[in-house]
């Protein structure tokens, strides 16, 4: 009975290894984008968690036990994917990281004007906009904004619930 709880400790960091590992392989050798190669992970280490979990009912175990430890696993895996999904979007999408890298890659610098010209609200909500738009997750009618895509919606949800999860706190976007 020992060997099971042992085995149960492994199952998320095993699952998300598969995440990390898989991310990386497909987005640097099978070419998929950032957003594409973090879902591509993320879903091969659901599967490995979920192998992982079902072998575990032939070490002998209660289903009381099995869905206690199946449920605290999968909190934990999705816990370390939605960390690690959102350390790498931060590397993407932070304006103050994105800022510091434009600076530490300019040898002379750049004057304050230069970054507001990078930076200015107009541009950066018109580039959202666009994406939304390209990507068909917004639509526009009579000069208003739609949601068109439910899946970025639903995406915001879970982000919102993990956050509150994690953090005991809901997200402030008006920050």
């Amino acid at each position: 009975m020992k060997t099971f709880y042992y085995v149960q400790l492994l199952i998320p960091v095993a699952a998300f290894i598969i995440c990390f590992i898989s991310q990386i392989l497909f987005c640097r050798f099978a070419k998929k984008k950032l957003f594409k190669s973090i879902v591509i992970g993320a879903f091969l280490g659901l599967i490995v968690w979920l192998v992982l979990e079902i072998s575990t009912l032939f070490l002998g175990i209660t289903i009381r036990d099995f869905i206690f430890y199946t449920t605290l696993n999968a909190i934990i895996y999705l816990s370390l994917a939605y960390c690690y999904f959102h350390f790498l979007n931060l590397g993407e999408t932070a304006r103050r990281i994105r800022l510091v890298r434009e600076l530490s890659e300019s040898d002379a610098g750049l004057t304050l004007h230069e970054l507001l010209e990078r930076y200015s609200a107009d541009d950066i909500v018109n580039k959202r906009v666009k994406r939304l738009l390209d990507k068909r997750q917004i639509a526009q009618r009579n000069g208003r904004y739609f949601i068109n895509n439910k899946s970025m919606l639903i995406i915001s949800k879970l982000i919102f619930l993990m956050s509150f999860i994690i953090l005991g706190k809901k997200l402030n976007l008006n920050k």
